[in-house]
């Protein structure tokens, strides 16, 4: 399970990235395997076949460890938009700018829900392609 974890969050960073930070590929295996995500939770949801009211709060709390470890946020919940540009720097340029203008002032009532909110919509930027 260990492997193919990693293997979906490569793929998933792929998408997003031309190449992907081996340390961010790291702690987002990480997070999904700390908080209990399966590896077809995961890839369902970035494939869009899970949609918003139907992700599950471990999914959510996965989106939270990745923005907090990689310091895209802080654990309070402040969203660093700098920070995002500069380390995902090789992220679809649309995709990026779009979605710093679309995503970066969600809100939620806790921190789990506004990390899916913010990944969740740069994620719909990329669906839609």
């Amino acid at each position: 399970m260990k492997i193919s974890i990693f293997l979906i969050v490569a793929c998933c960073a792929v998408a997003l990235c031309q190449e992907p930070n081996k340390d961010i590929l790291k702690i987002g295996t990480d997070c999904a395997k700390e908080n209990g995500v399966t590896d077809k939770e995961y890839m369902d949801y970035h494939a869009g076949k899970i949609k918003g009211a139907d992700v599950k709060e471990n999914l959510k709390c996965t989106n939270k460890c990745f923005l907090i470890k990689n310091g895209f946020m802080d654990e309070s919940g402040k969203f660093m938009p700098e920070v995002f540009k500069t380390k995902m720097a090789g992220m679809d340029p649309k995709v990026l700018t779009e979605g710093l203008e679309k995503c970066k002032g969600k809100e939620a009532a806790n921190v789990c829900e506004k990390a899916f909110l913010i990944s969740d919509c740069f994620l719909q930027i990329k669906l839609q392609g």
